[in-house]
């Protein structure tokens, strides 16, 4: 059961990266953020939205988490694909304005519910 709130994107994103850091660690973490920031999986997604003009779907990056993590945790699995939507705004959706941040939201609910992850 995650212990916060489904808010905002962010805000979503800033308080599942506390959890996880105060649940496993800081190392562990950093670890799994720099796995997933510098994978190939998502550097491809990057590039297949810019050339396709297209936001990447929920099921897309729930893909990079679960290829990335198999035998993971689902709080990890998880955690993963939000950090890959969190890069992929960051770096994509910041500068081509691909999708709202409704839309942003909305991915980022998907993915926690999808991965059957309760909540508050």
């Amino acid at each position: 059961m995650l212990p916060f709130r489904i808010t905002t994107f962010e805000m979503t994103f800033t308080e599942f990266h506390f959890y996880y850091e105060q649940k496993n660690g800081k190392d562990a973490y950093n670890k799994l953020y720099s796995k997933v920031i510098n994978s190939n999986s998502l550097a491809k997604l990057n590039g297949l939205s810019i050339s396709q003009k297209r936001t990447p779907t929920t099921h897309d990056f729930r893909l990079i988490g679960h290829n990335m993590f198999l035998l993971g945790s689902m709080e990890k699995i998880t955690l993963a694909a939000i950090i890959a939507l969190w890069d992929w705004n960051m770096k994509i959706n910041r500068v081509y304005n691909f999708a709202s941040q409704e839309t942003v939201d909305m991915i980022c609910r998907n993915i926690i519910a999808q991965s059957q992850l309760t909540h508050l």
